[in-house]
């Protein structure tokens, strides 16, 4: 859990702290109950589905599911989200493909996405064009990075920065990056 501090002179409609807080998975929501047959709707997102500057309870994904109630077979709704602020559609196909065959059985996905995409356009202006595709194994790493903020992989085939050939042989072993995540997480 992390809590946030905001500057309520930039933020209008939203004051106090809020409580960012996400389950074992990192999802922001609860966690999965294995022992419940659960109707389980996950949103993948931008900032939208973020709700960065909401407090835990406030976000729209668990009103959702709280509106939703049980389904008319009685199965409780289970609902989270792995919305990140900047995220593109590129990063959800990425997404979608990993995370799925990780999580328990999901029912529903809610996807939001374009704003982000179209800021891209309309930052580069006339300039712009389109990112090479998914299937290019450079563009797909380099996608990686901004889809998750922990790589999915078994550990020593983390797809990071680490793997890239100027790095150091030393940065790119599994007991160097297993101590410098230990490092930041320790603080």
């Amino acid at each position: 859990m992390r809590t946030i501090h905001l500057q309520e002179d930039y933020v209008t409609g939203v004051s106090g702290p809020s409580r960012y807080v996400t389950s074992s998975l990192g999802i922001r929501g609860p966690e999965f109950d294995r022992s419940r047959n659960e109707y389980r709707i996950l949103a993948i997102g931008g900032s939208t589905t973020e709700n960065l500057l909401l407090d835990q309870d406030e976000t729209w994904t668990l009103l959702l599911g709280r509106a939703l109630g049980e389904t008319a077979a009685g199965a409780p709704t289970w609902t989270g989200d792995v919305g990140a602020s900047g995220r593109t559609a590129r990063a959800h196909i990425l997404q979608v493909e990993y995370l799925l065959p990780e999580l328990p059985e999901i029912d529903v996905i809610v996807m939001l996405l374009g704003i982000d995409d179209l800021t891209v356009a309309l930052r580069d202006g006339m300039e712009y064009t389109p990112p090479p595709p998914l299937s290019d194994p450079e563009a797909r790493r380099a996608q990686m990075l901004h889809a998750f903020f922990e790589v999915p992989g078994k550990f020593y085939e983390r797809r990071t920065v680490y793997q890239a050939e100027d790095v150091h042989a030393i940065k790119r072993m599994a007991l160097y990056q297993l101590a410098s995540r230990a490092k930041a997480l320790c603080g």
